[in-house]
Parts: C-alpha cells; structure tokens; sequence
C-alpha cells in the first residue's frame, strides 16, 4: 500500500474509532484493546492494516530524544478524557502530515 494511502486509512480509522468511543472507561479500553487502538500507531497498522510500520521515516518523524510527539498510549490513560486526548492526537499528526504533503 502506498505511504500517503496508508495514512489517510489510519486517519479515517482513528477518527471513527474516536467518534464510536464509549464514555464508560472500563469499556473505552476494552473497546481500544479490540480495535488495536491501544498502543502505538504502529501496532494498529500491523494489526488493521497489515502493514509493518516499524523504523517508518514519516513515523520516527514525530520522535524525538525526550520521547514521542505521539504522545500518551491510549492503553496506558487513566480516563476516558485521556483516552480522547491520546486519540485526537493521532488524528491531529495525521492531519498534519497529510496537509504537508
């Protein structure tokens, strides 16, 4: 699949998955955790998409010494605020990263 294909699926994933998000946090993760959403962006592209994102340039882009501009996992929040956070996130690099190109 080609990069910018690639992205503009994972960007319509995230935000679909952020719009069918449950409040109730129990089921918030438990809904990330089903839609390979919990963890990186990597992960969910292997998982969904079946494509190996790992040493990606475009994702090592938003990677930096003091850590990831990714920011939070989504399976690692403390609320279902979080959990929106770390996804609108996603969403917001994506973006980014599409309107750069």
């Amino acid at each position: 699949m080609e990069t910018r294909e690639l992205q503009q699926k994972l960007l319509a994933y995230y935000q679909e998955n952020l719009a069918a998000l449950p409040e109730d946090f129990k089921k918030a993760i438990r809904f990330c955790d089903e839609k390979e959403i919990d963890m990186g962006i990597c992960r969910c592209a292997a998982q969904v998409f079946q494509e190996d994102l790992y040493d990606s340039e475009w994702v090592e882009e938003h990677v930096n010494t003091n850590g990831s501009d990714w920011g939070k996992r989504p399976g690692h929040a403390q609320t279902t605020e979080e959990i929106k956070q770390a996804l609108q996130l996603r969403i917001d690099i994506l973006q980014k990263i599409l309107t750069a190109q």
